[in-house]
């Protein structure tokens, strides 16, 4: 099973939950193409936290490597991208079938609402949401090594 994964870096603990934030990764976000990059980030392009179980004793301060199957990713591509262009594209051809331009415009702006509603709540469905978040791989361990 192939899996996309990133590293982080733990910057709270809350009980059973670790909370993480991006660790900097050479080249990435430097360039003035990086809100519009194909790198995968688990994080949304500002720096968030991304609430995860803490089932590897992990302190403040760790790395750890995040990961996600490459199939989830694809499915959670799907669900915010593509429903929501399809019914915006479904609904702005029936308008153009039954009326005008104006007709198929005002539709397909409906179709869009609509595709973004049903998103809202299949992601919200806690089945989807808990395969479409991603988990904690490994935490990485530094070794100091003195002279």
């Amino acid at each position: 099973m192939d899996v996309t994964q990133e590293t982080a870096t733990v910057s709270q603990i809350d009980g059973n939950y670790a909370y993480l934030t991006p660790s900097p990764t050479s080249g990435c976000g430097q360039c003035s193409s990086k809100s519009s990059c194909g790198n995968f980030n688990f994080f949304k392009s500002s720096p968030s936290l991304l609430q995860v179980k803490n089932t590897l004793d992990l302190k403040v301060g760790d790395t750890v490597v995040l990961g996600m199957p490459s199939h989830s990713l694809i499915l959670s591509v799907m669900i915010l991208y593509l429903l929501p262009l399809f019914s915006l594209f479904l609904l702005a051809m029936l308008g153009k079938a039954v009326g005008d331009e104006l007709g198929s415009i005002l539709m397909g702006l409906l179709g869009l609402g609509l595709g973004i509603l049903l998103t809202k709540k299949i992601v919200s469905h806690s089945s989807i949401k808990t395969q479409l978040k991603p988990t904690v791989l490994r935490k990485i361990i530094s070794i100091n090594v003195s002279h």
